[in-house]
């Protein structure tokens, strides 16, 4: 059992002396991999990114209207906001619905994952803007 292990001690060794170019593209291979799935592990969930673009959304829509009465304005007629995200698609890459309910609360959805409205994730966000804003 010792003599075995210390031939391939002895069998590492000369390979990592006498080719270290094996060495160098090991190393970097099992690097890449850790970094891509480090890197994979941070990105936020499609949810959590839904819930990101609806508050851009609502910080949009305030924007807006702020410069005047909103009447019928659709999503793609918002002000940007700079250095932010300014998509109107969610987590999924499906459009955000936007409805005005009772003329002065706004309804932001998302279909979720299967992209059909009553499916099992839709997703609703509701803000009130003051009366006067909404028309």
């Amino acid at each position: 059992m010792i003599k075995t292990s210390n031939k391939i001690l002895v069998n590492l060794w000369e390979i990592t002396h006498t080719r270290p170019y094996l060495t160098s593209i090991t190393v970097m291979l099992i690097s890449a991999f850790f970094i891509f799935f480090s890197i994979k592990s941070m990105m936020p969930s499609k949810a959590i990114l839904t819930r990101y673009r609806f508050t851009v959304l609502e910080k949009k829509i305030k924007l807006a209207a702020k410069k005047g009465p909103i009447q019928k304005i659709s999503l793609t007629q918002l002000p940007d906001i700079e250095n932010v995200s300014n998509s109107i698609c969610d987590g999924w890459g499906n459009n955000i619905l936007m409805e005005i309910q009772e003329g002065k609360e706004f309804c932001l959805t998302s279909f979720g994952k299967d992209g059909v409205k009553g499916g099992s994730a839709d997703f609703h966000y509701k803000f009130k803007l003051g009366a006067s804003n909404v028309s």
